[in-house]
């Protein structure tokens, strides 16, 4: 694990390798749990190195012990994402995050990705829970600030609401993923979620103004309003 923590990778692959050799004679307590982990940081350590292929496989090898590993699903979409292999790249990366929705390095990647498709709320909302997740990393945030200003995001937000409400949304859920201790685009993004959205997002929306602003009362008959139609 030294080897690992100092980024000698040929030392990391070796220590690895001779772990999951003596793991898979099944001799040990708990060998499945360890067997899981040394593939796992083997195939993480294969990656450093460029061996995607093999990285992969091992990987899997990993999840074959336990599906449910959002850290080995996350190294697994990088693997696939090296190799070019786009499809299963993404399918690994949402895998990961169904298991965990905050991993930092995922909702980046995922930012990313949605900025290529076109969805640039959602972008900034994976964003900021990169940021929010390890703060400090300097990639999320810089691209999250490509997405602003915060002002003008708010202010397309404000003269949207009258005309186009989903535009105005997605200006919001941008402002409130640019600026979230902004109480006004907070509120806004609650507003319209609730009118617009699934009853989750728009009570989860509500929940953030009562952080900003404690007994708020549109927040609180918003979220028992919301409470009674579930």
């Amino acid at each position: 694990m030294i080897a690992l923590k100092q980024q000698q990778w040929a030392t990391a692959e070796g220590y690895f390798r001779r772990i999951i050799d003596k793991l898979r004679g099944g001799q040990f307590a708990n060998a499945d749990n360890r067997l899981e982990r040394a593939y796992y940081y083997l195939g993480v350590t294969l990656i450093k190195r460029k061996q995607y292929e093999d990285a992969a496989g091992y990987l899997k090898e990993a999840l074959r012990i336990r599906r449910d590993a959002s850290d080995t699903h996350y190294a697994l979409s990088v693997a696939y994402r090296e190799l070019g292999i786009a499809d299963k790249s993404r399918q690994e990366l949402e895998t990961a995050l169904a298991f965990d929705p905050l991993l930092p390095e995922a909702n980046y990647d995922l930012g990313r990705l949605l900025v290529n498709d076109g969805d640039l709320a959602g972008a900034a909302e994976a964003f900021r829970r990169a940021i929010d997740g390890a703060p400090g990393q300097p990639e999320p945030l810089q691209e999250l600030e490509k997405l602003g200003p915060f002002a003008d995001r708010l202010a397309k937000a404000k003269s949207l609401l009258a005309t186009d409400k989903k535009a105005a949304l997605v200006e919001a859920r941008i402002a409130s993923a640019l600026d979230p201790k902004n109480l006004e685009a907070a509120r806004i993004k609650a507003r319209l979620l609730q009118e617009l959205g699934s009853a989750k997002d728009a009570a989860d929306a509500w929940e953030k103004v009562l952080q900003l602003a404690p007994e708020d009362p549109e927040a609180t008959a918003a979220l028992n309003e919301l409470t009674k139609k579930q």
